[in-house]
């Protein structure tokens, strides 16, 4: 019997075998030395968590505020415009150096929930006062 040979995925940002970290369904991967900055960046108030992000090579495509998307989305390589939320917090919280990245991440979504709610009141609002 031949035992099949495992390929190791390599981090899409630094190159180094991605040794844990967040992978997309397309099989893109970041390793969680760079997962670390890669979430507080996405968080920052021009962030890609916090902004809708379109894909340069399919118009309609687009990754929502409060989506993480793929790293490789924003420039045309990746069509997942949101990976699962779970998986981002499982990625997270199971390793030590992105334990800061997880309580950033989970803050951010916090206040996109917040946001979203205030908006929908004052929509309600503005249509009663009609």
């Amino acid at each position: 019997k031949k035992k099949k040979k495992k390929t190791q995925m390599s981090c899409e940002v630094c190159e180094r075998p991605a040794a844990g970290g967040l992978g997309c369904e397309q099989g893109h991967w970041v390793c969680s030395g760079c997962l670390q900055n890669h979430i507080p960046a996405a968080c920052a108030p021009e962030g890609m968590l916090r902004s809708e992000v379109r894909s340069p090579r399919e118009e309609d495509l687009v990754s929502l505020p409060g989506q993480l998307p793929c790293v490789k989305f924003s420039i045309g390589d990746c069509s997942v415009a949101a990976i699962p939320e779970h998986a981002i917090a499982h990625a997270l919280s199971s390793d030590v150096r992105t334990h800061g990245a997880l309580t950033t991440y989970m803050q951010t979504q916090r206040a996109l929930a917040g946001d979203a709610a205030v908006a929908q009141h004052q929509k309600q609002q503005q249509q009663q006062q009609q």
